[in-house]
């Protein structure tokens, strides 16, 4: 879940004026793609683009985006919302089926600006300004939260939600915040992701209140699981455990090794988190003092430990980061931003996720520099495409009017973290 500012002006009865302005640069990650929104409203993207998913779109100013499993979310500063990628199950909202890298809108939102977006794993949400929350994309799961099981490639309502101020997206769940704390969930079910189920082959197709959760202020959703932040600064994780997510060894030890009923994470930190993000099986939580402790499932090093360490049962901090003000988890890979707009990846480079010039499906548990913060902030960067993969060895770097391509010369320094610094730029073609 990331924040968002948006200032509103009341003019009389029923009528307000908002602007949405964007906050601090931010990060998303899918399943093996990754983005980043820039200071100034420009999405960058990079890893797998098989389907068009990594596309830099260029005409609009940005204030959200959300990386689904092969899809992508951008919520522009106007309150209208811009998609790309997959779209097999409606994912894109725009009222087809068919796949583009090509920005299409989501369909309905001309009269009702949306504050908020979500991309799950093949559905997305919308919330908009009068508290209330929009969905399409598959339901199965009952994910879209209007009572039935029939995918919608058109957003419909999502039933019985009002005062909403934050909304997450999972796999095949979702999780839905009120003004006043309390936490909703809808979708799968099975493993007691939202709250409530625990049950083979269950799901629920309109939102249902998580009756313990009370003064949550953030909320995050996995693949079988789901995140709560309280404003005491303890974390509350429910759903599946089979790969450690919830955080709490103790249900471990209890078939079927999940529970619907939320549990504390055991973060043995007296340092408060700030920020927790989710996917598939593995966690993420961003403390005050800009440390990151991750969770969770670790095959690939998603959670910063050795690949040797298959499961994370306890949070555990990622060596080597510091001043972090963002994160973002991948499927198999994490992503984290330092203040200075360096950005951070570790675990698995399916798709070159990791994003320093190479494709292959190598790991790493520590983390690798991807980008600098004057790529993020100050250089145009050209991707580079091969294979349905995006990588950024080129940088675009502007001195006047005059534009001029060089190629980066990286030298590897350290071990861990693994960096590397940029030590020439040499002009392309020369």
């Amino acid at each position: 879940m990331k924040h968002l500012k948006h200032f509103c002006v009341y003019f009389g009865i029923g009528f307000f004026s908002c602007s949405l302005v964007a906050g601090e640069t931010q990060l998303t990650a899918g399943w093996n793609h990754a983005l980043a929104l820039t200071n100034d409203g420009r999405v960058i993207g990079w890893g797998s683009n098989q389907y068009g998913q990594s596309v830099w779109p260029t005409g609009n100013q940005y204030v959200q985006v959300s990386a689904g499993s092969w899809f992508t979310l951008a919520l522009r500063q106007d309150g209208l919302i811009d998609t790309w990628g997959y779209n097999r199950t409606g994912q894109l909202g725009n009222g087809e089926t068919s796949n583009s890298s090509a920005l299409k809108q989501v369909y309905g939102l001309e009269k009702e600006k949306a504050i908020a977006i979500a991309a799950g794993g093949s559905h997305g949400l919308a919330l908009l300004l009068d508290g209330t929350v929009l969905a399409w994309g598959d339901n199965n799961d009952g994910q879209l939260g209007d009572g039935t099981t029939t995918s919608k490639s058109v957003p419909v309502q999502v039933e019985g939600l009002t005062n909403i101020k934050a909304i997450a997206a999972g796999t095949n769940h979702n999780l839905a915040l009120t003004q006043n704390g309390e936490v909703l969930g809808w979708g799968q079910a099975r493993n007691g992701e939202i709250g409530t189920g625990s049950g083979d082959n269950y799901r629920q197709t309109i939102p249902v209140q998580i009756e313990p959760l009370k003064n949550i202020t953030q909320i995050a959703a996995g693949g079988n699981f789901s995140l709560a932040l309280a404003s005491d600064g303890t974390i509350w994780s429910f759903g599946s455990n089979n790969d450690g997510a919830l955080g709490n060894p103790e249900v471990s030890n209890r078939w079927p090794y999940n529970t619907a009923i939320p549990v504390q994470v055991k973060l043995n930190n007296s340092v408060k988190p700030k920020r927790i993000d989710a996917k598939c099986g593995h966690a993420l939580a961003l403390l005050e003092d800009g440390t990151v402790w991750a969770w969770g499932y670790n095959a690939s090093g998603q959670s910063g430990q050795s690949e040797d360490i298959s499961i994370v049962e306890i949070p555990i901090q990622v060596e080597g980061l510091r001043d972090v003000i963002d994160i973002a988890a991948g499927c198999a890979f994490s992503l984290a931003m330092t203040r200075a707009g360096n950005v951070f990846a570790w675990g698995r480079n399916e798709g070159g996720v990791m994003g320093a010039g190479y494709f292959e499906n190598g790991t790493t548990p520590s983390p690798l520099l991807v980008r600098t913060g004057a790529a993020l902030n100050l250089l145009k960067e050209t991707p580079v495409y091969a294979g349905g993969m995006l990588t950024l060895p080129r940088v675009q770097v502007n001195i006047g009017s005059q534009v001029t391509e060089y190629e980066a010369e990286l030298q590897l320094t350290g071990s861990n973290p693994i960096s590397f610094n940029v030590t020439r730029l040499n002009r392309h073609g020369n």
